[in-house]
């Protein structure tokens, strides 16, 4: 009986693991793939050539796989995929690493020639001043409120399980919701800096997001750099122009919706209650033993202590 048991939780929690490790999300140039822990073999870049203004949920991830198609190196949150990327940046949110070390570590080591989404967007002025040829790209939705509702139903606030249990025992998901509690108060300025944003900041997260909208366009004129209004909706012509790319001949890129968002949170939901389902097991398992092992242990003790006084 235990081997059948402990078998069951096993393969449970393989057959999970990976899923408790990233989110799968649906793209119309690549189908539908998975957010692994990569190895790069990539030359070292000099810096980055573009930077992403944009807060998420507002296409970035569309804009990433863009740039990937017009020869860039774009660097996205779906690259912090191992838990010293995570604890490096939250090092730089705690003041511990300087926004040169991580330039240096995250993006020019690794050959990275482009940034979008969180952190970077979360940094994307001072990386601006960091590299100075840089041109800045600000992914916007329709209205600050459209982006509110998106992003409060996706990955602003994590659902239950994934937040109380992917969150803690996941040596990965440890790092990765410490990273979250410190990155989105960062990004819209909430007090104090390390905690859950819930549905009670939607006021103080739509004022953030226009005043880093603000921010950007006044950026670029004060300081002569190019900055491009984007919406995802508005293809290749305005992204190509700005970059001084050709249009390429394959269909611009639209992932991530809000939709397959919630369907990949779901999918994340599920296996992390077949993880905790396969806990349950597991700890009823070896209980099981354990209190069988100690009947046999006394069971057997006795009928020797019985042939004794025989």
């Amino acid at each position: 009986m235990w081997s059948a048991h402990s078998d069951v939780c096993i393969m449970l929690l393989l057959l999970t693991l990976n899923a408790s490790r990233g989110v799968m999300a649906e793209d119309t140039v690549h189908g539908s793939w998975w957010f692994y822990p990569e190895e790069r073999d990539v030359p070292r870049s000099n810096g980055l050539e573009v930077i992403g203004a944009g807060f998420p949920r507002t296409g970035t991830l569309s804009l990433h796989f863009a740039l990937n198609v017009l020869g860039y190196e774009t660097y996205h949150m779906s690259k912090v995929d191992t838990p010293a990327k995570a604890d490096l940046w939250s090092s730089f949110y705690d003041g511990e690493v300087t926004i040169e070390q991580v330039a240096k570590q995250v993006y020019e080591e690794n050959g990275f020639t482009a940034a979008v989404d969180a952190p970077t967007s979360t940094v994307w002025d001072k990386l601006a001043q960091l590299y100075p040829k840089a041109k800045i790209i600000l992914t916007e939705r329709n209205s600050p409120e459209e982006w509110f509702d998106s992003t409060s139903n996706t990955n602003l606030i994590p659902p239950f399980l994934t937040k109380y249990v992917l969150f803690v025992f996941s040596p990965f998901g440890r790092s990765f919701g410490r990273l979250v509690r410190k990155l989105w108060p960062e990004a819209l300025n909430l007090t104090p800096k390390d905690r859950w944003v819930t549905l009670e900041d939607r006021n103080k997260a739509i004022e953030s997001y226009k005043e880093n909208s603000v921010a950007a366009v006044a950026f670029g004129k004060k300081h002569g750099r190019d900055v491009l209004l984007f919406r995802v909706e508005e293809g290749w012509d305005p992204l190509c122009k700005f970059l001084s790319k050709p249009v390429p001949e394959v269909p611009f890129p639209k992932t991530n919706s809000r939709h397959a968002f919630q369907k990949n949170l779901q999918y994340q939901e599920v296996a992390v209650t077949v993880i905790v389902i396969g806990a349950v097991i597991l700890a009823i398992a070896l209980l099981r033993r354990f209190f069988l092992t100690r009947s046999s242990e006394k069971s057997h003790g006795a009928n020797n202590n019985g042939k004794k006084h025989k």
